[in-house]
């Protein structure tokens, strides 16, 4: 006999005090089911992205085969998928991410895959470690609510004044006020140089405007009774649609979540 086969012959003779107990067990076997449904569709954008991010990479478009690695490694994280996007970002130049990548796959990756890989991700960790830029930002005159941007990215007040590591290139940092820009500097920073980015802030300042110079229009009656009646009738009624559902749907299980997949499918020479 199925749960549902079992939840129909329990409701047939539940007393109204027990009706709320059936009700919830009911509504947590359809949260779990729901979420085991989730995870298979997860897992299932996950290999679509990854075998996308194959294409790309095979294609040489490096840039694409990272979104496409990322976003696969969001849904679902697997080591195959880490070390893939670790050596892409090392071929794009983005050395810090590449670098964090490798040190988070050593730091999770199963045996097996460390013992076919780590040795390469810790050459490739040594070789880029000495090509990091280090650029220290300093800004002056910036309100709290004032937002800071480096490569149009967010920076944390608390980085200010710190050697933060950065890719070699050029860097931009901006500061801006509302829809206001309020100031910007660039800096060109050579593989292991150090640079120091100070900028002052000229901008006037955001005056909001005065929504409450009126007094309130309170018109007719709080609604509040009525509000809390429409939404306790409508609790109800969702519940009962929903056991009614529930009851009348077959006894199959959901399917079981395959995963994505297996690592070490595709890494790159």
């Amino acid at each position: 006999m199925g749960w549902r086969d079992r939840a129909r012959a329990a409701a047939a003779g539940v007393p109204v005090r027990s009706l709320v107990f059936v009700v919830v067990m009911l509504l947590a076997t359809i949260a779990s089911g729901a979420s085991a449904q989730s995870e298979a569709s997860e897992g299932a954008a996950a290999r679509e992205l990854y075998s996308q991010g194959v294409e790309a990479a095979n294609a040489g478009r490096i840039e694409e085969a990272i979104a496409r690695f990322e976003r696969s490694y969001a849904l679902s994280p697997r080591d195959a998928t880490l070390l893939n996007l670790a050596q892409l970002r090392e071929r794009a130049g983005h050395v810090v991410a590449a670098i964090d990548s490798y040190r988070r796959f050593l730091a999770r990756a199963e045996p097996d895959m460390l013992e076919r890989h780590g040795d390469r991700a810790r050459e490739s960790i040594a070789s880029l470690s000495p090509r990091v830029a280090r650029l220290e930002v300093i800004v002056f005159g910036a309100q709290p609510t004032d937002e800071i941007l480096l490569d149009d990215a967010p920076l944390a007040r608390e980085s200010l004044g710190l050697d933060l590591p950065v890719d070699p290139g050029a860097h931009e940092l901006t500061v801006r006020r509302g829809a206001a820009t309020c100031g910007t500097e660039r800096r060109q920073l050579a593989e292991g140089g150090r640079a120091t980015i100070e900028l002052r802030v000229f901008c006037a300042a955001v005056v909001s405007a005065d929504t409450t110079s009126g007094p309130a229009d309170d018109r007719g009656a709080d609604p509040t009774p009525f509000i809390a009646l429409g939404i306790g009738g409508g609790v109800v009624l969702v519940g009962a649609i929903i056991l009614g559902v529930v009851l009348s749907q077959p006894n199959e299980p959901p399917p079981a979540f395959v995963g994505n997949v297996g690592m070490g499918s595709w890494v790159i020479p």
